[in-house]
């Protein structure tokens, strides 16, 4: 496969579009003493206090022996880059309940984050959600949990409702990103429902009877797929709050038959008014940069995983303006159980 060597940023002015040269660095993490045979995929990095906490999904994919439970690794910055200690399992499967079978995809925001129990109303710092899975499809189904802790570190406690209290929704929402609204009590999503991307602000004052919104469907307007060099992937998108704007990143491929497993080096994030998005107004995607990776970059990369975010689920950028996304790569396109999350920076 031959990959087109672009790094473009465009900035939509009077109708006129300006590309900028820009730089794509890759930043590998160090997985030694990891077992080759254990994925860590599904990536939620954020920064506190000076570290940086990458929580993931670890386990076996694929098959009837599939299994995952959530992990975290703490990262140290360096003069030669972040350094991330050993992992720690910090969520697990709790048996016979709905997310028996395995769980993973987390995503953590900080606020204040309310629970009532038999000693009156606990007020914790951080919100985690995720998925769980308590059957093999198609007896299972996905649904989405809440867990809380006093640190960004854990012990995290399982909350137990399902997230929106909604049937509608078992097994058919994927892929969770999530931030802060201007209120505490309020976090919006951002989410695959159906495989069509949506957002929902949902009051979480009382975590046992959070209050969903109206759900919104985003406009893929300026998203859609061309065809040869311009093939766009947009399978299980995350999207970040950058600002006043949306921001999402897909995948670009010259091979439309990697329509499943999409293995690709090359990018595009694309950014949309976020005011438009959450009040349904028709509004078109505007693609900020378009990027491959560089030569030293993994042969094999499966997708990306998401944004490195603040505290409150919004872009973390540099004072240059950088920012950094997570991807998967894996030794082999087939060899799924490989899989282990990185970083790119992005330089504009």
């Amino acid at each position: 496969m031959i990959l087109q060597r672009l790094f473009l940023l465009f900035a939509i002015t009077a109708g006129v579009t300006h590309a900028h040269a820009g730089e794509v660095e890759f930043a590998p993490i160090s997985w030694a003493g990891v077992s080759s045979t254990k994925s860590a995929v599904y990536g939620h990095a954020i920064e506190h206090e000076g570290r940086r906490y990458l929580y993931y999904s670890g386990g076996i994919q694929g098959g009837s022996g599939k299994s995952s439970s959530i992990f975290l690794r703490v990262g140290s910055k360096t003069t030669d880059g972040w350094i991330y200690g050993g992992p720690k399992q910090i969520l697990t499967p709790t048996p016979r309940s709905p997310d028996q079978l395995m769980i993973d995809r987390p995503c953590v925001v900080e606020g204040r984050f309310k629970t009532q129990g038999a000693n009156g109303t606990s007020t914790f710092n951080f919100l985690m959600c995720y998925h769980g899975l308590d059957a093999y499809p198609p007896n299972g189904s996905w649904r989405v949990f809440f867990a809380v802790s006093d640190s960004v570190t854990g012990p995290w406690k399982k909350v137990g409702q399902l997230f929106l209290n909604d049937r509608e929704f078992d097994g058919k929402v994927s892929t969770m990103s999530m931030s802060m609204d201007a209120k505490n009590s309020d976090v919006r999503l951002f989410y695959c429902f159906e495989g069509t991307p949506c957002t929902q602000l949902v009051n979480i004052a009382h975590l046992e009877s959070p209050v969903a919104y109206r759900r919104i469907p985003i406009p893929l307007d300026g998203l859609t797929t061309g065809s040869g060099a311009d093939e766009v992937r947009f399978l299980f998108p995350k999207f970040c709050v950058d600002g006043d704007s949306l921001l999402t990143i897909r995948s670009l491929t010259e091979d439309p038959s990697l329509d499943l497993v999409y293995v690709t080096n090359a990018g595009d994030v694309s950014k949309i008014p976020l005011t438009g998005v959450i009040t349904g107004k028709p509004h078109r995607w505007e693609t900020m940069q378009r990027f491959s990776c560089p030569d030293d970059f993994p042969a094999n990369m499966f997708g990306f995983c998401g944004f490195v975010c603040d505290t409150r689920g919004h872009l973390l950028k540099g004072e240059d303006g950088s920012y950094e996304v997570l991807v998967t790569v894996q030794d082999s396109v087939d060899d799924i159980q490989s899989r282990k999350i990185h970083t790119l920076k992005i330089k504009p």
